[in-house]
């Protein structure tokens, strides 16, 4: 069928005396906390897990040769071990509980390498969400190369405002066989798969090109996906197509961006080791008018309100960021990203430290800001909360 950016897959599930302990959360998850992965090594030290398949961004450092080769060792046993039941040219809907007892819907197919790319000049199908920033992939590549199994915890948005593709799906349930029905580790909720076939799969097929047709109309340049978690693995992925002239395909999660669980979280900035009166002195300054957006700072003994001269949330960073990157790189501070306004004001406390409070934008306007500025600034957004990021559980033999 034409314009299957996104299609079925040949799909690997461990079987069902190891898929309670194959789930956990994605690589670049709790990377300041190296006792998250700790505890999580040593639960599932000596278990069948995609846990010895990845390689946490906890425990990178300037050689991580041997846990690499670790990793392409122990995927190849798990396939040599017959560990997985493959499912044929399917698709996986699954739904994920959160803590908040909401339900997050998604589809497990593969993407095509071909159709997507990084750089936000180039208007391919498949489009990054936000900057990318090229030194972080080298890590992944050398994960990627040599690998034998694709286990990936990315996620795509779908532009589906006809809700054709995945919300059918979730009446259909009864007639799907149920793959799965577990909680997640960690406390990461509960998930649940069903496995798309026959004559469900073919019709999910058809409402993909439908959706894909939908695009091309809505946009001068197809824009069918964006990538909203895992860009840089999925980056990765991408550069190993290109040195090899392999597999062009990625195992992902589809999700619709028009889902109202889909709620996108700001990240506020926190500068340390400042003068901090020098700092507000210099940012009203540069933004001296009390009129457009308002953006909170608080430090340890004040707080107060400076304007940024423009009128929708999706514009913040790109006002701001050049800004607050010239002061660091001018006096020798630090950024960091926070998610949570209480962690924010917490952090504030200590000296020589501001926060600055950033607003929150609805996820409807992500394609219309990809499509007209390329992507978002890093660390623009957070989707969720660190603990309801994908967990790795399907995967496909490469």
């Amino acid at each position: 069928m034409k314009d299957m950016i996104f299609q079925s897959a040949d799909i690997l599930l461990p079987k069902e005396e190891y898929l309670h302990t194959w789930p956990v959360i994605a690589c670049d998850q709790f990377t300041s906390e190296k006792d998250y992965w700790d505890t999580v090594n040593a639960m599932y030290k000596n278990k069948v897990s995609s846990l010895h398949t990845i390689l946490p961004e906890a425990y990178l450092n300037n050689d991580n040769s041997k846990d690499i080769k670790k990793i392409h060792d122990t995927m190849d046993d798990y396939l040599q071990q017959n560990i997985f039941t493959e499912y044929k040219e399917c698709y996986v809907y699954v739904e994920r509980t959160l803590a908040n007892q909401t339900i997050r819907k998604g589809l497990i197919g593969k993407l095509d390498l071909r159709e997507y790319d990084f750089i936000p000049s180039h208007k391919t199908p498949v489009r990054a969400s936000e900057k990318t920033v090229e030194e972080r992939i080298p890590p992944r590549l050398k994960t990627k190369l040599g690998s034998s199994l694709d286990v990936s915890h990315i996620i795509v948005f779908c532009d589906d405002d006809e809700y054709r593709i995945i919300e059918p799906l979730s009446k259909m349930k009864d007639k799907m066989q149920c793959l799965y029905d577990m909680d997640l580790c960690m406390d990461g909720g509960h998930i649940r798969g069903w496995l798309v076939e026959g004559e469900l799969k073919e019709q999910t097929d058809r409402n993909l090109s439908h959706y894909v047709e939908h695009q091309k109309e809505k946009y001068n340049q197809l824009l069918a996906y964006a990538v909203g978690d895992g860009n840089h693995s999925l980056a990765a992925m991408k550069e190993t197509y290109r040195l090899l002239n392999g597999d062009p395909y990625a195992l992902v999660e589809l999700e619709n961006i028009h889902d109202p669980v889909q709620i996108f979280e700001p990240i506020h900035r926190c500068l340390t080791d400042i003068d901090t009166d020098d700092f507000i002195s210099k940012l009203k300054e540069y933004f001296p008018k009390e009129d457009g957006i308002a953006i909170p700072w608080y430090t340890r003994t004040n707080q107060g309100t400076v304007y940024l001269p423009i009128f929708k949330n999706t514009e913040v960073l790109e006002t701001l960021q050049p800004f607050l990157d010239r002061y660091i790189k001018e006096h020798k501070g630090k950024i960091d990203y926070i998610h949570g306004k209480e962690s924010l004001l917490q952090l504030c406390q200590k000296d020589h430290t501001i926060g600055l409070l950033l607003p929150a934008f609805s996820s409807h306007d992500l394609f219309s800001y990809i499509d007209q500025y390329g992507v978002f600034p890093r660390k623009a957004f957070s989707i969720g909360e660190a603990k309801e990021k994908r967990y790795y559980m399907e995967c496909r033999k490469i």
